[in-house]
């Protein structure tokens, strides 16, 4: 698997798999404070479709994150 796999985890139980993201320490105070991670299902057991959805998935995250950012706080 490729750097992108440490995103994916999969449940015993499920053939799917899933995308999880640990919200970085900076922009927790933008989001909901108890909130540690992002986690959603990819809807998919096949690997490289889910790699693929996970870069799609983070690259947007990521985006949206620095939006939030560069915002005024009294916006």
């Amino acid at each position: 698997m490729n750097n992108i796999s440490h995103y994916l985890y999969q449940y015993p139980q499920s053939k799917n798999y899933y995308f999880r993201f640990r919200i970085p320490e900076k922009y927790k105070s933008l989001l909901i404070k108890d909130k540690k991670h992002f986690t959603s299902t990819l809807k998919t057991a096949d690997i490289n479709v889910a790699q693929y959805l996970a870069i799609f998935i983070k690259s947007k995250i990521f985006k949206e994150l620095s939006h939030l950012e560069a915002k005024p706080e009294n916006y």
